[in-house]
């Protein structure tokens, strides 16, 4: 279930990351489920932004992410960006490097928010 998940997050993304020595750019995730979602931001509808920088190993696996920036501070965006960023591949081979993987969590629609009508 997970791995549909991310596979679907993947597909949907445009690749728009600075990288390192990664010869393709990183597929930039937008996240809007509640998984790697930081509870208290899911709680008091925050949504955010984070970029971490991690290792990418020939085979396309992320490790070793440290988190850049994260927007707004405080709420756990850039934590949760670390473990989400470890769940995902590249997908392609190529020669190992670092990469920046920026990470966008978005909240599914509310009834409150007019959007489910």
């Amino acid at each position: 279930m997970i791995s549909v998940l991310l596979a679907a997050l993947m597909q949907a993304a445009s690749p728009t990351a600075s990288v390192g020595s990664v010869a393709k750019p990183f597929k930039c995730p937008v996240w809007s489920g509640t998984l790697y979602y930081p509870e208290r931001a899911a709680w008091k509808r925050v949504e955010g932004q984070a970029v971490v920088n991690c290792a990418v190993s020939s085979s396309g696996r992320l490790s070793d992410c440290r988190v850049l920036n994260e927007t707004p501070g405080g709420w756990g965006f850039g934590q949760a960006a670390v473990v989400m960023a470890q769940c995902l591949m590249q997908g392609e081979h190529q020669p190992a490097g670092r990469a920046d993987v920026p990470i966008t969590f978005k909240l599914p629609p509310t009834p409150d928010d007019g959007a489910l009508r």
